[in-house]
């Protein structure tokens, strides 16, 4: 019946500067996933990849539309009902390469990628992206290529490095080769990203440390242009006369609040700002001294002819 439609949850309201700015971005993606996070659902209500979802993520953050801190991909399968991962033992592993040829050809291709001989608890950690985590040993074959492309030069990579590198793929919903490619891709792009922030931030040519890539990421999701971003670097090092990184993600916070995104939205505001600032007069602030007016001439004849006596009567006394 038509007051069903009045219960509690059934209706939604949305404001008409959202409906605006959904419209103006043409992106069909963005306005579905704002409907799903308005009716408070996830992105696991439109049943699209991770890819998609994340691009319709983008697009909400850069109208203003989505708040950073939310979010909004559902959370990983849990592998086990008991969160406590397995501890697996030297028979374990035996086993496992005893009885599982895909399992014994990973290590030995993990053994001539890293060019050297796997010990117990390399195969053990090996077992736990396999048999816990579930990737298929294609995937975590790319894993360990990708830890050898990454890793600093001269570095020794070992198995721990990768299983903690295989938790992060797993968090990020990899199960497939085309999972794992889409999200080295994705990694790239991201260490590109780094090092262009890094270079407007008068840092080139290094990749950042891990508190430094965790506010890049987080202007970044803000929607920030690069203008803007270097904008906030030149006002902290103004203001401080150095980087301070608190300093300039207190700036960039402050825009974002104000919706401000783009170098002319800030600029804009701060026009704004200024034409609205009480011009001296107000309470508080100096005036400048009044200008000193013109003197009426002062008549000196009455003292000149006083003058003219004394000095007559000077002369007739001697």
């Amino acid at each position: 019946m038509a007051k069903d439609l009045f219960f509690p949850g059934t209706i939604l309201g949305i404001h008409k500067k959202a409906v605006d700015k959904l419209l103006a971005a043409g992106s069909g993606d963005a306005a579905l996933l704002y409907l799903a996070l308005l009716a408070g659902k996830d992105g696991g209500a439109l049943a699209w990849d991770r890819p998609r979802l994340e691009a319709a993520h983008r697009a909400l953050l850069e109208l203003g539309l989505a708040d950073p801190k939310e979010p909004v991909t559902p959370p990983p399968p849990q592998k086990l009902e008991d969160s406590s991962p397995p501890v697996y033992s030297t028979e374990d592993a035996r086993r496992a390469m005893d009885q599982d040829a895909g399992f014994l050809g990973l290590v030995k291709e993990t053994e001539r990628q890293l060019g050297r001989s796997l010990v117990t608890q390399d195969v053990k950690d090996l077992l736990y992206l396999t048999d816990y985590l579930g990737l298929p040993p294609p995937v975590v074959l790319l894993l360990v290529r990708y830890c050898l492309d990454t890793q600093a030069p001269g570095a020794r990579l070992t198995l721990r490095q990768i299983k903690n590198q295989g938790h992060k793929w797993y968090d990020a919903g990899v199960k497939t080769l085309a999972d794992a490619d889409s999200h080295i891709a994705r990694m790239a792009q991201r260490r590109d990203r780094h090092r262009t922030l890094l270079a407007l931030l008068d840092r080139p040519g290094r990749a950042p440390m891990r508190q430094e890539a965790a506010y890049l990421d987080a202007w970044l999701q803000l929607g920030f242009q690069d203008e803007v971003i270097r904008q906030a670097y030149e006002r902290t090092v103004f203001q401080v006369g150095e980087l301070k990184w608190g300093y300039m993600n207190g700036i960039l916070k402050s825009w974002h609040e104000q919706g401000l995104h783009t170098l002319a939205e800030v600029q804009a505001a701060e026009q704004k700002y200024r034409r609205r600032k009480p011009q001296g007069g107000a309470k508080g602030q100096s005036q400048a001294p009044a200008a000193p007016q013109p003197q009426t001439p002062v008549d000196t004849s009455d003292l000149d002819r006083f003058l003219a006596r004394m000095e007559q009567k000077k002369k007739e006394g001697t």
